[in-house]
């Protein structure tokens, strides 16, 4: 039932879809662990709920609609019992007077800082929900990369308030019968693209679908005003894919998809005639499953004697290719032409024919890695690979110091990339901001290339 959950984009809609599908299918149950933060002096509640699988995990942040309790979205959602089941942590934070304070600062409405009067004071809820990924990240619990917001109703008010402020600490974002306000949305300038995906009615008299005063009497986009400005942020070039949901739904579901999108999808589930909640008869999960082999799926999120497939199988490679590079004729040519191409070429080695097989089977390893990340993230994300770029080339120069001094070998690399592991690990911990992480490349390489070129001086000389 929940393939596609991991196919559409688990950095695009891995949490989001399941919190719809979950939704949908009111599936309860479950018990969440309540918890609690002090933000400006204040208590901050919300429930957590984490799979057996320790370490840092994919995150559903659940938001629940006005008049409602981060108990009652938790159990009537499902997602405290699916989430867990799938390998993700959902996080239900709590709303002051079942109510989020979506405003930016100094707009919020004169109604609004009354009603929050009466409930101990205006929240800055932005804050709570900074501080909570903040505080997520650091115990360990949440991957950094793959924190996921999503709101019901004014919850997803709240949701998009999040991603036009801090869109850094976000892989996506997901909405049900809800729209941007037009206070928020005036300000709003995500730092990153975002993927999407909303599920709106068209006869929503809560929160309009065309747009304008809400019920609570806040101005709003319309949806399709939403849709555009995401299209643009994620740089979407190609129209929208059109597609009627099929089944038997009390109201015809149109889905209107893009997916050619730099930065991700832009997903929308329009519900023909439907008001301020989402069909019961509604199996998105028919629809949205992309086709991601269940085996690749598996191997991104699997899990043997405590470490992951995708670990071990990497394991395997490095030690296939290390037999290949340092025990084969094969290898030692390529030594070789990596010492002196025109040395190599006048001994007889045929260098361009080798270095057709060696773009090759780069090109084949890198493959076999966005096969690994596809199955971790759920889909392939255009902006996931230069992010990359730096810990690749720094584990590549530090190798040359370890093992074989002054030689890029694959043992030293496996050493490298532990370090590096380490370091990353170190910085959410600390709680380090997400620019720091670049920053913490950055260095390493620079360190890496001096080291790496002291190293072969030295070797030499």
């Amino acid at each position: 039932m929940f393939e596609w959950l991991w196919g559409e984009s688990k950095s695009a809609t891995t949490t989001i879809i399941l919190l719809i599908l979950a939704t949908i299918l009111s599936v309860r149950g479950a018990y969440a662990e309540p918890m609690q933060l002090i933000v400006n002096g204040q208590a901050r509640a919300f429930l957590l709920e984490r799979p057996i699988v320790q370490g840092p995990r994919p995150t559903i942040i659940m938001l629940h609609g006005a008049g409602r309790r981060a108990a009652d979205i938790a159990q009537d959602s499902g997602l405290a019992q699916l989430a867990p089941r799938e390998g993700l942590v959902a996080v239900f934070p709590e709303g002051r007077g079942s109510r989020w304070n979506f405003f930016p600062p100094g707009k919020e409405s004169a109604k609004d800082v009354q009603f929050f009067q009466q409930h101990g004071g205006l929240p800055d809820d932005a804050a709570f929900l900074k501080m909570l990924v903040g505080d997520l990240v650091r115990r360990g619990v949440s991957d950094s990369k793959r924190i996921y917001i999503a709101g019901l109703s004014l919850g997803g008010v709240m949701a998009l308030r999040m991603a036009c402020a801090d869109a850094g600490m976000f892989a996506a974002i997901g909405l049900l019968i809800s729209a941007m306000s037009e206070v928020a949305g005036t300000e709003c300038q995500p730092a990153k693209p975002l993927p999407l995906l909303t599920v709106s009615g068209t006869a929503d008299a809560a929160l309009p679908y065309t747009g304008g005063q809400s019920i609570r009497g806040d101005s709003l986009w319309s949806v399709e005003r939403l849709i555009g400005f995401f299209r643009r942020l994620n740089g979407c070039s190609a129209a929208a894919e059109h597609s009627v949901l099929s089944g038997p739904n009390p109201q015809r579901i149109e889905i209107e998809r893009s997916t050619r999108c730099s930065g991700g999808p832009v997903v929308l589930y329009r519900i023909v005639g439907g008001g301020h909640d989402v069909p019961p008869g509604l199996n998105a999960g028919q629809v949205l499953f992309s086709g991601i082999p269940k085996l690749i799926l598996t191997i991104g999120q699997g899990h043997v004697f405590g470490l992951g497939i995708s670990v071990w199988l990497t394991l395997v490679l490095a030690v296939i290719m290390f037999f290949l590079l340092e025990h084969t004729p094969l290898g030692r040519r390529l030594y070789a032409i990596g010492g002196s191409e025109r040395v190599a070429f006048l001994a007889g080695v045929p260098t361009g024919r080798l270095k057709i097989v060696a773009f090759a089977g780069a090109g084949l390893l890198v493959g076999i890695g966005a096969v690994f990340a596809l199955g971790q993230t759920g889909a392939g994300n255009a902006s996931f690979g230069p992010e990359l770029l730096l810990p690749a080339y720094a584990a590549a120069f530090l190798s040359v110091t370890t093992y074989r001094p002054g030689y890029y070998n694959v043992p030293g690399i496996v050493v490298a990339i532990v370090l590096l592991a380490v370091g990353f690990n170190g910085l959410n911990l600390l709680g380090a901001p997400f620019w720091a992480q670049p920053i913490f490349n950055g260095a390493v390489l620079l360190i890496a290339v001096v080291t790496a070129r002291a190293e072969s001086r030295h070797i030499k000389t």
